[in-house]
């Protein structure tokens, strides 16, 4: 039963292919070369048009999921920058003219260079 089924709908698909065929040479027959370019022509410009319209819908979806995401990280790097705001620095401003003090070795080497100023890096302090 099966069989004979897909047998009776290939019959039917071919006939109705051959006919559609037979009816398109036709056309093409009566519009000659000239017109059968330029239905090529126009076909093809349709088709390049409907796809440059799903393309760009396509990217601007992509785009916008990719600002919501974008602000959703920045919403977050702020809450978190927010929580651990540092202290204010402690700065010096120096002199160029006039030299240091000795601060020693060690201090000296904890002192940050910032333009003019030299400014101390603040300590993290752990809470337990």
């Amino acid at each position: 039963m099966s069989r004979l089924l897909w047998a009776g709908l290939g019959a039917a698909g071919g006939i109705y292919v051959y006919r559609r065929g037979t009816q398109a040479w036709e056309e093409a027959k009566e519009r000659g070369f000239a017109g059968n370019a330029s239905v090529l022509a126009a076909t093809a410009s349709s088709m390049l048009n409907h796809s440059r319209n799903a393309l760009a819908e396509a990217q601007a979806a992509k785009d916008a999921q990719i600002s919501e995401a974008r602000i959703a990280e920045l919403v977050a790097a702020n809450a978190r920058l927010a929580q651990s705001a540092p202290q204010p620095a402690e700065v010096a401003i120096t002199d160029p003219q006039r030299p240091e003090p000795s601060l020693g070795r060690r201090a000296s080497a904890r002192l940050v260079q910032v333009g003019r100023a030299r400014v101390a890096p603040q300590r993290q302090r752990y809470s337990a």
